[in-house]
């Protein structure tokens, strides 16, 4: 009975992601100063490459990070991505830092844990700062990233909502070929990248439908990241929209199946377009 019921759950869940996983697509304003875009990159798989870019800029917008609950010893509890959304009624929203406990096991709703990396939110700090680099921004929607590792405590201090990255894969527009992964760089699994252009004001989400390290980096840095890194990947990786995206159903995006710890959200004051 039990593995019949988890047979048909599993069969629903991804019969669902299927049908909610937009197609290629190219630049759309799903929500006034957010864009979404879709597309084939290169690769043995070709995977599909899905990223919104955030106009920080833009007075309709904002992007914040999960608030960690300093007051206990595991700041963050686990719930579904979709759960997150839907509650908070949020445009966009992608997994944020890796977590621990992990394993399978451990990954169950409600269950409390520990950011690996940094985590900032709304001033609130958890997490590592020990092995973390930082991408963040201030009160007045500044993005910024720390270079260097650990992230300076002045950065953290002036941070209102970040979230760290054990590598900087992007420094300067450039790829740091000694930032990989060595374990994970050359397995094809869904990953999550975080990437910014200060200077244009643009935060950029990207989620890849199974791909390398190097093919996941060399297409965040071909649109224009100027620093940028992965964030939790594998089965851990959501990018889903919201309701009210213009020409995508509510709830689409790219899902993986655990539930998320820490997660960067984008709110939207106003409607999509027509």
């Amino acid at each position: 009975m039990f593995f019949g019921v988890t047979a048909v759950a599993g069969g629903l869940f991804f019969a669902r992601r299927a049908v909610l996983e937009p197609g290629e697509t190219g630049d759309t304003e799903i929500f006034p100063g957010i864009t979404y875009r879709a597309e084939r990159i290169d690769g043995p798989r070709s995977p599909l490459a899905h990223s919104v870019t955030v106009d920080m800029n833009h007075p309709g917008v904002r992007v914040t990070v999960s608030e960690p609950y300093t007051g206990e010893g595991r700041p963050f509890r686990l719930a579904p991505a979709e759960w997150r959304l839907r509650r908070g009624g949020y445009a966009v929203l992608l997994n944020g830092a890796r977590y621990k406990p992990a394993g399978y096991l451990n990954s169950l709703p409600g269950r409390a844990v520990e950011s690996v990396e940094l985590v900032v939110g709304d001033g609130a700090v958890a997490g590592h700062r020990s092995i973390s680099h930082l991408i963040w921004w201030d009160t007045e929607g500044g993005l910024h990233a720390t270079t260097e590792r650990p992230a300076p405590e002045d950065a953290v201090s002036a941070a209102v909502h970040g979230v760290g990255l054990l590598s900087l894969l992007i420094i300067s527009g450039e790829i740091d070929p000694g930032a990989a992964d060595p374990y994970f760089a050359d397995r094809v699994i869904n990953r999550t990248f975080i990437g910014i252009d200060p200077e244009a004001g643009q935060l950029t989400l990207f989620a890849f439908a199974g791909a390398r390290e190097f093919e996941a980096a060399r297409y965040v840095r071909d649109r224009g990241v100027i620093y940028g890194g992965q964030l939790d990947s594998g089965t851990s990786t959501h990018l889903l929209l919201g309701r009210g995206a213009a020409g995508l159903p509510a709830f689409s995006g790219l899902r993986g199946w655990r539930p998320i710890a820490s997660y960067i959200a984008v709110h939207s004051n106003g409607p999509s377009n027509p």
